[in-house]
């Protein structure tokens, strides 16, 4: 047809494949203005009206609202930069139908009907969607905290911290998950873990070693060794190496940070979700080494 053709709705919609309430409603909506009026008053469309409702008709299909086609019509929005929002948010939907997918086959593979019976009632006081925005928020809070000033780093850090169910967990990961949500909605535990950043898994990706505290005192305490006795001393003297005594209780209260059994907690599901072995508790450790510190550093 040529441009300065005109067309009845009828004609359209046949033309175009579009139901003619379809194209009414996007004309009542100011999307598509007729081109003119037949004598008997209906709507008629030239060919720039109807290459108009073929691109709505395209912009709807990838799943844009109405009132984003009407910013691309007027061109208040270019197709460029709404598209690349909607794509943002079909990406976070296509997150959460994953997080979905994977509570449904860890629940088809359960043959405990108790334990499945217990994963649906705990689902069933926060979404699964929510949950999962839970951990997201955390997760972009710690590492805007652990880098205040380093948007790079902070984004490195959420990559390195992924906090999510993988598309086939295990039972140990379901329960890891929803454990993990439940704890960062734990005022005391947010608390502790952005007041000491020490106490977050931003440690490992600062490349900071234990080893060399958490061998001796685990060995000293599989021996029954106490923090006030003479071998702690010489087990803190090892360790501490030329650091003078007056600031062993400035260093004990650095060691406090670590001793926080919630926070480590994270660390350990982070683990689990990961697939990776989870480490053996490590606070009581750094519990018995600042205790060792603050009585040798008093007593001498």
């Amino acid at each position: 047809m040529g441009m300065g053709d005109l067309l009845t709705i009828g004609q359209v919609s046949r033309r175009t494949g579009l139901a003619v309430h379809t194209i009414r409603y996007w004309s009542d909506s100011g999307l598509v203005v007729p081109s003119g009026r037949s004598a008997g008053g209906y709507r008629l469309y030239d060919g720039t009206a109807v290459a108009r409702l073929e691109l709505i008709r395209t912009l709807r299909d990838l799943g844009f609202g109405l009132e984003a086609v009407g910013e691309v019509l007027r061109g208040r929005s270019s197709i460029a930069d709404i598209a690349g929002v909607h794509a943002q948010a079909l990406d976070a939907e296509i997150r959460l139908l994953e997080v979905r997918r994977s509570l449904l086959l860890a629940l088809a593979r359960s043959a405990d009907a108790e334990q499945a019976q217990g994963l649906v009632d705990r689902l069933a006081t926060v979404s699964a969607a929510h949950r999962q925005r839970l951990i997201d928020a955390f997760v972009d809070e710690l590492a805007a905290s652990v880098h205040p000033h380093s948007p790079e780093r902070a984004e490195k850090l959420r990559s390195w911290l992924p906090a999510e169910l993988p598309r086939d967990p295990t039972p140990a990961q379901v329960d890891a998950w929803v454990e993990l949500a439940e704890l960062v909605n734990d005022p005391e535990f947010v608390s502790i873990t952005l007041d000491s950043p020490a106490t977050s898994p931003a440690d490992a990706a600062s490349g900071i070693d234990h080893g060399p505290v958490l061998r001796p005192v685990r060995a000293a305490m599989d021996d029954g060794v106490q923090p006030v006795s003479p071998q702690a001393r010489q087990i803190v003297d090892a360790i501490v190496g030329d650091l003078p005594r007056s600031r062993w209780r400035e260093l004990a209260d650095q060691v406090d940070t670590y001793t926080h059994a919630k926070a480590e907690r994270y660390w350990t599901l982070l683990q689990i979700l990961n697939g990776q072995p989870a480490m053996p508790p490590a606070a009581p450790l750094f519990a018995w080494f600042a205790a060792a510190l603050r009585f040798h550093g008093q007593h001498g």
